[in-house]
């Protein structure tokens, strides 16, 4: 517990973190009663016109495979329930309320930084209905979030950060090893902070701590220990989309997925594809300007 002790120290002096949005906050609250009401979350969200639209082209794409189109977030709800709908609402709020234009001089893509994320949410998403359908909405929101606290770093502390990303481009090391060296911890230490002060339950902040070395998670609840590996292997994947080192990190997912055994490893071009396609549908809700797409994919 050492490095969280470094971390609240130091999120304890930044001003500028990533906030949960007060139309999450609203629906959290909403969540958190004994008993949740549809109507009242539809109600929430329809005092937001742009998320709401958001909301209907999400469950209206491929991703989620719907026979009928849906035309009203009340009819979303009552068609996938309320955990389908408030993550997306979360997503896009988050997304929307934290996203950066860019810091002059530190050399951070803010561009590159959402269309991963984006990419790990499908990518956990698709795994985890293989192995844990019932949790495939959660593993969306973590694959969106799990790198929250790498914006943290780069906003709090941009002259800090600038050594992570000289550190990383000069290739002695990944981002999480950069910021080790430089800070004494890691994004994944400051996001588990991050989740857990907003008030998201554990299964989104242990996860998140954990998704670069998910055998940390030995004697946690098998559903974290399970998200920690998909998040993991969504983030390897992911990689293969964004690094010029695509043989690399395909090796190292084939690798950890056969060591993790959740899925058939022949599974892997077949993920792969839906990502691409599901994620390309994604990027234009996000409202993130990522310049040619056929040039990322």
């Amino acid at each position: 517990m050492k490095p969280l002790l470094t971390v609240d120290k130091l999120m304890e002096g930044v001003r500028n973190l990533p906030t949960l949005p007060g139309i999450a906050i609203k629906i959290m609250e909403a969540m958190r009663k004994d008993r949740s009401n549809l109507r009242e979350i539809s109600d929430i969200l329809s005092v937001d016109p742009p998320l709401s639209a958001k909301i209907l082209k999400a469950v209206n794409s491929p991703l989620y495979r719907l026979v009928k189109p849906v035309t009203s977030v009340h009819h979303a709800v009552t068609l996938l329930g309320i955990n389908v709908v408030k993550n997306l609402a979360l997503s896009f709020s988050i997304v929307q309320t934290n996203k950066q234009p860019g810091t002059a001089g530190t050399g951070f893509n803010y561009a590159l930084f959402w269309k991963t994320s984006i990419i790990s949410a499908v990518t956990s998403k698709l795994m985890a209905k293989k192995v844990l359908p019932e949790l495939a909405e959660d593993a969306f929101v973590l694959g969106l979030l799990h790198n929250i606290g790498t914006l943290a770093l780069q906003n709090g502390c941009p002259d800090q950060y600038a050594l992570v990303v000289e550190e990383m481009r000069d290739g002695r090391c990944c981002f999480h090893e950069a910021e080790q060296h430089v800070f004494g911890f890691t994004h994944a230490d400051v996001g588990e902070y991050l989740i857990q002060s907003w008030g998201l339950p554990e299964r989104f902040s242990i996860p998140t701590r954990y998704h670069h070395n998910p055998e940390g998670t030995e004697g946690f609840k098998p559903e974290l220990q399970v998200l920690s590996k998909i998040l993991h292997l969504s983030s390897l994947l992911a990689e293969i989309f964004t690094s010029p080192r695509k043989n690399l990190h395909l090796s190292l997912l084939e690798y950890h997925v056969k060591k993790y055994d959740l899925f058939d490893p022949d599974c892997i071009p077949e993920i792969t594809e839906e990502t691409e396609k599901h994620a390309a549908d994604m990027f234009p809700l996000f409202e993130i300007e990522f310049g040619s797409e056929e040039s990322y994919i």
